[in-house]
C-alpha cells in the first residue's frame, strides 16, 4: 500500500497523503480489476513498474464461502434517527466459481481506505469487498424473500 499512496494519493484535510477509492471493474481514475492466472490484481494504465495490490484466487474465494455461507441482508429506511426495516432475504451456499468474475465485472467493488500517519507509517484502514444491495442474487444457489 505504500507504492500506492505514494503513487496515486492526494493531500487530505488534515495535511496527509490518502487514498481512498472505490474500483467495479473499471473506475475514473484509471484503475482497473485483472483476473490473471491465480490471482485478482489491481493495475493502472499509467504506471508499469509498480508492485500492484493483489489477491490469490484461493483466499479470495475461501473468504467469500466461509463469510457468506449463511447470510441474512436486511434492508431500511432512517428517518428522524430510527431505522424502519422494509425488507429481508436470506442467501445460502455462494457460487464460488462465479465470485472472480463478479469482482472484475464490477458487481463486488474494491474498497481501499489508506493514508499516511506522522512521519513513515500508513494507517491502513484495509481494502474492503462491497457488494451492493441484491447483488448477492447473482452469487448464491438459494435465495428467498423473508416476510
Amino acid at each position: 500500500m505504500h507504492h500506492m499512496v505514494r503513487e496515486f494519493g492526494w493531500t487530505n484535510s488534515e495535511g496527509k497523503l490518502s487514498f481512498r477509492h472505490t474500483i467495479r471493474g473499471r473506475s475514473d481514475r484509471g484503475f482497473y480489476v485483472a483476473n490473471e492466472a491465480d490471482r485478482v490484481t489491481v493495475r493502472n494504465d499509467s504506471t508499469s513498474d509498480m508492485v500492484w495490490p493483489y489477491w490469490t484466487h484461493d483466499d479470495l474465494i475461501n473468504a467469500f464461502v466461509s463469510k457468506l455461507w449463511r447470510v441474512i441482508v436486511v434492508k431500511g429506511v432512517r428517518r428522524m434517527g430510527k431505522v424502519k426495516y422494509d425488507t429481508a432475504h436470506v442467501y445460502r451456499e455462494p457460487q464460488s466459481r462465479q465470485f472472480i468474475g463478479a469482482i472484475v465485472s464490477g458487481i463486488v467493488a474494491i474498497d481501499f481506505d489508506v493514508r499516511t500517519l506522522n512521519g513513515r507509517g500508513l494507517r491502513n484502514h484495509g481494502t474492503k469487498f462491497r457488494i451492493a444491495y441484491g447483488g448477492l442474487r447473482h452469487l448464491c444457489h438459494y435465495s428467498k424473500r423473508l416476510s
